[in-house]
């Protein structure tokens, strides 16, 4: 046992004062190996103000977090932590950073560095996740997770004078009941055949000496009768590299490099005690020049330069980390020069272990726990996809989450997450709005969620302005839409949708309002469900009595042209016609009509059938009617389960520039409708999309209901 362990609590004090340092540590000595300069620096001087993280830095940190916890439920549960989960933890890891003070970007935005650190996040994540047996499979009982140890260890026969500080990965016992180490990386490229030794040696065994003395405490007397091979030491060190960047050759993403602490004890053991010694001595010696090695690439040179700059020409009162006891050696320098050097290292290969991958996926029922604003962010983080939900607007068929888009995020490209967001949410699917959404003065991308609880849009007094408006719904953000038949660009109105789409529904409300305002309403319904309104308006349901009724209306329009007397602002009417498809399908193509010819030989008329030229069919007659009858005050709405491109062409739509699409069986039938996508998403029972010259962008509205 180390004798400097056993000294008394004033001695130790006393001991521990004649060193510039109260501990070492194994990245210590690595810093120390590699640049001494920067070893004065931040573990004498602890001078760090000015020190800029690495982007590898900061993954690291958070990929040790997110295993930490991983490792955690592992022990307390028994349950693998799900990747919603860990993604959170990293993220919210990540967003503590500040992205200015990145040293290794050069000329990139800090947006740009947060989200190419989030996708190398987000690969060591899902690859670990991927490939997690090859951690599990040796492990037994986890004993540390991330535990401070602080302990004096012997290193070659000899008791080191300060104490090792150590935060291992994970300590286990593995399933021969031996004692083992686990640290896992996050990394560029794996670590080199040759530099294994190098880069495990001194990590493997500084933690073999800690750990096999701290267990040897009272406190672990239990856990030593359970395990008797702990008093051996370590038996194995499993160093895990995870390398965020895909392997071309699709080969396992997580190399396991292992050590077999017996075989090397003896080799690590002489390779640590040189640096560690040669640490002792510089940290007791306050004369102890570290020497500045310009070679170092991990080190801003300018920033090294300027501390040694710092230590010759300012006072130690300069330095605020310093203390008491440090500023009391410090001041015995006399600045005399000393030399160093390293020893040769040799070279061996580790195999690695190989795994099977699996499948890893967003499960919604890991994140009941969670806001379904912090799922949506979530999720599209996981792509690199940069968004915060600023509102959050309560709907009556859907909610609408606003998104606003992180600078460096195209915004297309959320968009095609749609179904991602529908499966963190626990929904079938949400529509996206193709348009950004204007609310309180600022532009949003809407996401829009159905919801089972819909509120019903009933019409009252107050949504029934003056003038020739009828009102069609309200918008999710509560605005009055209508449909205004004095207005030039709005003359007639085309309306879609499935069985229980609500279209009916929707009909009844506008035919209300209609009559309450003193139009004259005709409806043509072939499906007999308006007949309870004929005593208030006509209403007609025979094919015949229907194109009869369309022809008379071209009739009507044509004598108002001609009469020329005629009112200019003639009585407004409104033609309902429902199932236009159905009856279009079963129209008259020809009308005959019987000419004579002349006479036969014997006296008689020589009569013949021939199609009357005048005749015109149901469609053209619609088709003349949506292209000159407001003029004439006659107004169209036609409605339909769905409307085929032969029936919805160039010329009708150009006339028909309200189209309403209620609930739709096909993403093809809402395009033929409103020329996008969409009305297959929506909930039912009035909930449509809108198009109109009055309104900027297709509107999601939910239709009044009496």
């Amino acid at each position: 046992m180390n004798q400097f362990a056993l000294l008394p609590m004033d001695q130790m004090e006393n001991h521990l004062s004649n060193y510039l340092i109260e501990h070492w540590s194994i990245s210590g000595v690595n810093t120390f190996i590699r640049n001494e300069k920067a070893f004065e620096r931040y573990y004498v001087f602890k001078d760090i103000t000015e020190q800029g993280e690495s982007s590898s830095r900061v993954i690291g940190k958070c990929y040790h977090e997110v295993l930490q916890m991983f490792f955690e439920e592992w022990r307390d549960r028994g349950e693998k932590c799900t990747i919603e989960k860990l993604l959170d933890k990293a993220y919210r890891k990540l967003d503590e950073t500040d992205m200015e003070d990145f040293k290794d970007y050069v000329n990139k935005t800090p947006v740009q560095v947060r989200d190419d650190c989030q996708k190398k996040i987000n690969n060591l994540i899902v690859q670990f996740l991927q490939e997690v047996d090859i951690y599990l499979q040796d492990i037994k009982e986890i004993i540390f997770i991330e535990q401070p140890i602080t302990e004096f260890i012997t290193l070659n026969g000899i008791d080191i004078p300060l104490p090792i500080k150590l935060i291992p990965d994970v300590i286990y016992i593995n399933n021969n009941d031996e004692l083992c180490g686990l640290d896992h990386k996050s990394k560029s490229s794996y670590t080199k055949d040759g530099e294994r030794h190098l880069h495990f040696a001194y990590q493997s065994t500084g933690y073999d000496k800690g750990i096999s003395e701290h267990l040897m405490r009272s406190e672990y007397a239990q856990l030593r009768r359970k395990y008797p091979k702990i008093a051996e030491g370590m038996k194995w060190f499993r160093f895990y590299e995870n390398k965020y960047t895909k392997n071309r050759d699709g080969s396992p993403q997580v190399l396991a490099q292992i050590v077999d602490i017996n075989a090397t004890r003896g080799l690590y053991e002489a390779m640590l005690f040189e640096p560690v010694w040669r640490i002792m001595q510089a940290v007791k010696d306050p004369d102890y020049v570290y020497l500045m090695n310009p070679m170092d690439f991990f080190e801003d040179g300018g920033e090294i330069v300027d501390f040694w700059v710092k230590t010759h020409l300012d006072d130690l009162s300069e330095f605020q980390n310093l203390s008491e006891n440090q500023k009391l050696i410090l001041k015995q320098r006399k600045n005399q020069v000393a030399k160093t050097a390293l020893s040769k290292v040799p070279r061996s290969v580790v195999e690695a272990l190989k795994g099977n991958k699996n499948f890893i996926s967003f499960d919604y029922k890991n994140m009941l726990d969670k806001e379904p604003t912090e799922r949506i962010k979530l999720i599209l983080r996981s792509f690199n996809l940069n968004a915060d939900v600023k509102q959050v607007v309560e709907g009556y068929s859907c909610d609408t989450y606003l998104l606003q888009v992180g600078v460096g995020t195209k915004i297309s490209k959320i968009a095609t997450c749609k179904l991602d967001i529908a499966q963190v949410l626990g929904v079938e699917t949400v529509r996206i709005s193709p348009d950004l959404v204007r609310y309180n003065g600022e532009s949003y991308l809407a996401i829009e969620v159905n919801k089972d609880n819909r509120r019903p849009a009933v019409l009252t007094d107050q949504y029934i302005t003056d003038g020739m408006a009828l009102p069609i719904g309200l918008d999710n953000f509560s605005n009055l839409i209508e449909w205004d038949i004095s207005n030039p660009s709005t003359p007639h109105l085309m309306l879609s949708g499935a069985s229980g789409s609500g279209k009916s529904v929707a009909i009844r409300s506008m035919v209300h309002v209609a009559l309450k305002k003193g139009i004259k309403v005709a409806i043509l319904d072939p499906k007999n469900e308006f007949t309870d309104l004929a005593d208030q308006c006509e209403v007609y349901s025979e094919q015949d009595e229907i194109e009869t009724f369309i022809g008379l209306k071209v009739l009507e329009m044509d004598d108002h042209f001609r009469n020329k007397g005629g009112s200019s602002n003639p009585k407004k009417q409104v033609i309902f016609f429902d199932e236009v498809a159905d009856c279009l399908a079963r129209q008259r193509m020809t009308e005959d009509v019987e000419v004579t010819l002349g006479n036969f030989s014997n006296g008689n008329e020589r009569k013949s059938v021939r199609k009357n030229k005048q005749f015109k069919t149901l469609e053209q007659n619609l088709l003349i009617l949506g292209q000159k009858a407001r003029s004439a005050g006659i107004h169209l709405v036609l409605a339909a389960q769905r409307f085929s491109t032969k029936i919805l062409t160039g010329d009708v739509k150009a006339n028909f520039t309200i189209r309403l699409a209620l609930t739709a069986a096909k993403a093809v039938d809402s395009f033929v409708m409103i020329d996008e996508e969409g009305a297959e998403k929506l909930n039912g029972k009035g909930d449509g999309l809108i198009v109109s010259p009055t309104l900027k962008v297709t509107t999601r509205v939910q239709c009044f209901s009496l």
